[in-house]
């Protein structure tokens, strides 16, 4: 970021370390006190919602239309890009642990490899109960918290260790 013009502006401080701690005394000063504020005219600064020309003004508006529009792409596409990071992270959880997903259906629902992987998601990902349940069938999604809460609280020590054998293998 460049300072200079600011630096410059209050009383051309040099862009230092000291320069910068001047310009935040000047800044402090500056929100303190009204009646400097009211001399430097800031209530004339602005009027209206942009400054600068109609062309710059319509590009400020197309700008703005452009990020809600890619705002609003993003919100709709966010679960399917999410539920892709989780599906990769599962299938590196499996890698490591030399565990196939049909093994997901077999295994006791409480499996401590199951609760590693499901704790490794909720942490690094935010997974939701309801997808880990459904994706390594541990029963209903309260189950996945419990289970998960357990594990971290030492209660269940063997799946504990593999969730560090987890984390230590799978970096995002």
């Amino acid at each position: 970021m460049d300072l200079t013009k600011a630096l410059d502006g209050a009383g051309g401080l040099s862009d230092t370390a000291y320069g910068h701690q001047k310009y935040e005394e000047y800044l402090n000063w500056l929100s303190s006190d009204e009646e400097a504020r009211q001399e430097l005219k800031f209530d004339r600064m602005s009027h209206g919602w942009a400054l600068g020309t109609k062309e710059f003004k319509g590009a400020v508006v197309e700008a703005e239309r452009q990020r809600k529009t890619d705002l609003f792409i993003g919100e709709k596409d966010h679960a399917e890009v999410r539920e892709l990071l989780w599906e990769e992270c599962l299938a590196k959880c499996l890698r490591v642990l030399g565990k196939v997903k049909s093994e997901a259906e077999s295994d006791l629902k409480s499996a401590d490899w199951k609760v590693a992987i499901a704790g490794l998601l909720k942490k690094r990902y935010l997974c939701s109960n309801g997808w880990l349940s459904a994706r390594l069938h541990m029963g209903a999604d309260s189950a996945v918290s419990r289970n998960v809460a357990r594990m971290f609280s030492g209660e269940r020590s063997p799946a504990l260790k593999c969730y560090e054998k987890l984390k230590s293998k799978i970096h995002s």
